[in-house]
Order: C-alpha cells, then structure tokens, then sequence
C-alpha cells in the first residue's frame, strides 16, 4: 500500500469491505524519516514528502477506512516523541509527528460519539541503527560527541535512558 496514493487507498478499502465488512482497528504505521538538514537548506521535495507520508497518509486512510469502522473500533496512530519535542535538524519530522497527535485529538473529538477510540503511539528514543546514525549526524551538527549526545539525550527522559527495541 502506498499511503501517497488514493488510488490506492481506495483499492484497500473496496477489498477489506468485500472480504471483511466492517474494521475494528486501523493501524497507520507508515512513516519516514530523511536525513538531518537546516531549515534553510533543506530540499523541499524531502519536506513535503515527509509531511505526505507522515501526516497526509494517515488522513487519506482515515477518511476511506472511516466507512468500515464499526462502534468499539479502534484507531492508532503512530507518532513519536519529536512530535511533542523538537529535535535540531529534523524539521520535516517534528512538524509532521506534532501534526499527527493534533490530527489524533480531532479524530478522537470527531469519532468518539460514534463509540471509536482515536490514540496515538509516541515512542521516544529507542537504541537502533537509525537511532544511533541520527544521533550521530545531530552530535556532528551540535559539535558535541555522540557519546555526549546520547549521554544528554538520555538524562532528558523520565528512565534516564535510551529505549531499547525490546522495550
């Protein structure tokens, strides 16, 4: 599915109706995250895609999927932490996760009466290969270490330390 392409997005949603009927859960899990760059500099083809994806793709599949969704239904969205956070040199990010948790509470407003729950995931800093390769460009960009960084960036959350996938 490519969450860019009402065409296909329509295509989903004509399936899971002729095989299922109704949704109980809708999942949007799709997401990018490019490389870090200045506000300044960034390409804006990577800002807009990064929006389109973040934060326009589960909008598209919110509004053809809504149809399917029976009361007790339920929608999550994955956000993260850069959307209540921000973060130097992930702009396009932050603005597209911080948009979806406000797109969360609106869904929820408008749905809740129709008995489905709206809720965004937000997932912090987690020890991953991207993890890591982010932290390392931002450390870079800050003219800090990585081990510094990491150091600092751990001492900001509430465990005073990084996520780790099992997590």
């Amino acid at each position: 599915l490519d969450v860019t392409d009402p065409a296909s997005i329509t295509a989903l949603a004509e399936k899971l109706k002729a095989g299922f009927g109704s949704l109980d859960i809708l999942v949007n899990n799709a997401g990018v995250g490019f490389g870090p760059a200045l506000v300044v500099s960034m390409d804006e083809q990577v800002w807009h895609k990064t929006l389109d994806i973040n934060l326009n793709g589960p909008f598209r599949m919110v509004r053809a999927l809504a149809p399917l969704l029976r009361p007790g239904a339920s929608i999550i969205n994955m956000s993260s932490r850069a959307g209540k956070v921000a973060s130097p040199f992930m702009a396009a990010y932050c603005v597209s996760k911080a948009g979806l948790i406000m797109l969360t509470k609106v869904l929820a407003l408008e749905f809740g009466n129709q008995g489905i729950r709206v809720n965004a995931v937000c997932p912090g800093q987690i020890e991953t290969d991207l993890g890591h390769w982010s932290w390392k460009l931002k450390a870079f960009g800050l003219k800090k270490s990585q081990e510094e960084y990491e150091k600092e960036l751990a001492q900001s959350l509430p465990l005073k330390r990084l996520g780790k996938p099992q997590d």
